[in-house]
C-alpha cells in the first residue's frame, strides 16, 4: 500500500493538472470564439465573391456590356481566382476550428476526468496529518511541503512534455511546408530560365498547391504550441512568428496574373521564413526537454528529502 504522503503527492499533482486543464480550456475556448468570428467574415467574403463570379457569368446587362467591350473573359477571370482564394481561406479558417473544437473537447474530458481532486486532496491531507501529528508541527509541516512541491513539479512535467510534443507535430509540419516550397522551387526555376512550359507549370502549381495545405496544418500546430507554452508559463517562449504569413498564405499564389519570377521570389521568401519558423520551434522544443530533466531531477531530491523527514518522524515517534 502506498505511503500516505505519496498519496498526497499525487493528490496535489490531480489538483495542479485539473487547474491546469481548465485554465487551457478558457484559453481554447477564446481562441475559438476568435476563429469563429474570423470564419463568418470570411463566409461574408465568400458570398460576395461568388455573387460577382455569377453576375458576370449570367446574360445580366453589365455582363452583355462588358462582352461587347472585349473584357468579360479577362474580368471573369480575375473574379473566379477571387472566388477560389476566399475559398481556400474559408476552408483553412474551418479546418483551424475544427481543431480547436477537437481540443476544447479533449481537455474538457480530462477536467472530467479529474473531478474531485480537491476533495481527494483534502481527505489525504486530513490523514497525513493524523499520522504525523506525533512527530510535532515542525515535521508535520515539512512532510505537507515537499509533497506538495513534489505534485506541483510533477504536474509541471506533464505540462512540459504535452508542449514538447506540440513542439514536435508543427516541426513535422513545417518540414511539410518547406519540402513541398522546395520542389516548386524546382520546378519554377526550370519554368522561368528552362522554358519548361506548361507541363513544369502545372507540377509547379500541384506543389504549391501542397504547401498551402501544409501551411494550413502548420498554423494548427502553432496555435496548440502556443497554448501549451502558456500552460507552462512560456506565453510565446520567445517563438518570433507571424501568423499572418501562415493565414494570409494562399494569396501568394493565387494571382494568375504575377509573372513566373515574381512567383518564384515569393516561394523563396516563403522558404525562409518557414525554415526561420522550423528553427525557433527546435530550439523551444530543446528548452522544453530541458525543463523537463530539471524538474525530474528536483523530485527525486525531494524524494530523497521525504524519505528523510518520514524516518525522522518515525524515530521521535517512537
Amino acid at each position: 500500500m502506498e505511503s500516505p504522503e505519496l498519496d498526497l503527492a499525487t493528490c496535489e499533482y490531480d489538483v495542479q493538472r485539473k487547474q491546469s486543464a481548465e485554465q487551457r480550456r478558457a484559453r481554447l475556448l477564446g481562441a475559438l470564439a476568435l476563429e469563429e468570428a474570423r470564419l463568418n467574415d470570411l463566409a461574408r467574403q465568400l458570398r460576395i465573391e461568388e455573387e460577382d463570379v455569377e453576375r458576370l457569368e449570367g446574360m445580366s446587362l453589365a455582363a452583355f456590356v462588358a462582352t461587347l467591350r472585349g473584357i468579360k473573359d479577362e474580368r471573369l477571370k480575375a473574379e473566379r481566382a477571387e472566388y477560389v482564394a476566399a475559398k481556400l481561406r474559408y476552408d483553412e479558417c474551418a479546418a483551424a476550428l475544427e481543431a480547436l473544437r477537437t481540443q476544447v473537447a479533449d481537455v474538457g474530458r480530462e477536467v472530467d476526468g479529474l473531478r474531485g481532486a480537491e476533495t481527494r486532496y483534502e481527505a489525504a491531507l486530513a490523514a497525513r496529518e493524523q499520522q504525523v501529528l506525533a512527530s510535532g508541527s515542525a515535521v508535520r509541516e515539512q512532510v505537507m511541503d515537499v509533497a506538495r512541491r513534489i505534485g506541483v513539479e510533477r504536474a509541471r512535467i506533464h505540462e512540459l512534455d504535452e508542449a514538447a510534443n506540440a513542439a514536435n507535430e508543427t516541426i513535422q509540419a513545417l518540414k511539410a511546408v518547406h519540402e513541398s516550397l522546395g520542389s516548386a522551387a524546382s520546378w519554377g526555376a526550370w519554368d522561368t530560365w528552362g522554358g519548361g512550359g506548361l507541363i513544369s507549370t502545372s507540377i509547379k502549381h500541384d506543389h504549391i498547391d501542397k504547401a498551402r495545405r501544409s501551411a494550413g496544418v502548420a498554423r494548427q500546430r502553432l496555435q496548440r504550441l502556443n497554448i501549451e507554452l502558456a500552460d507552462v508559463g512560456l506565453a510565446g517562449g520567445g517563438l518570433d512568428v507571424q501568423m499572418g504569413d501562415f493565414l494570409s498564405f494562399a494569396d501568394y499564389f493565387l494571382d494568375g496574373f504575377w509573372a513566373d519570377l515574381a512567383v518564384q521570389n515569393r516561394i523563396e521568401g516563403a522558404q525562409a521564413r518557414v525554415l526561420d519558423t522550423g528553427k525557433q520551434v527546435v530550439a523551444l522544443r530543446t528548452r522544453l526537454r530541458e525543463d523537463q530533466h530539471r524538474a525530474t531531477r528536483q523530485i527525486e531530491q525531494l524524494e530523497d528529502e521525504r524519505r528523510t523527514l518520514i524516518r525522522t518522524a518515525s524515530v521521535e515517534t517512537t
